[in-house]
């Protein structure tokens, strides 16, 4: 009898985290908001109504808490799946850059909801 086993490849751990993110694309001046799925140090997943192509550089605005501040996060799309029974995209986003102030914080945040 043989088992298959799954590696995780991630490098961060992930939690779920249902609260809205305000994004938008590089290029565009208005944020849109977005019910995010789940967070890790690493990146965020959420659901948008828009496609945004894969490499496509963003940015955040995400409150992890209700006392927290608004953390203002660049990242870039790594991957999108369109969902057609909700009509809307899934894509995921790894942020960027060396904000040691917010990866502290959603690092806090990821630890404390697991």
């Amino acid at each position: 009898m043989s088992a298959t086993v799954e590696v995780e490849q991630r490098r961060f751990p992930r939690v779920a985290f249902r609260r809205p993110v305000r994004f938008r694309p590089d290029e565009e001046a208005l944020f849109s908001s977005y019910l995010a799925k789940d967070i890790s140090q690493g990146g965020l997943r959420f659901n948008s109504g828009n496609f945004i192509p894969v490499g496509e550089p963003v940015k955040l605005q995400i409150k992890l808490g209700q006392e927290d501040r608004v953390l203002d996060v660049h990242g870039k799309v790594v991957w999108v799946k369109y969902i057609p029974t909700f009509d809307v995209y899934q894509m995921g986003v790894e942020f960027e850059g060396d904000a040691s102030y917010t990866q502290w914080n959603i690092a806090r945040y990821v630890f404390n909801a697991m």
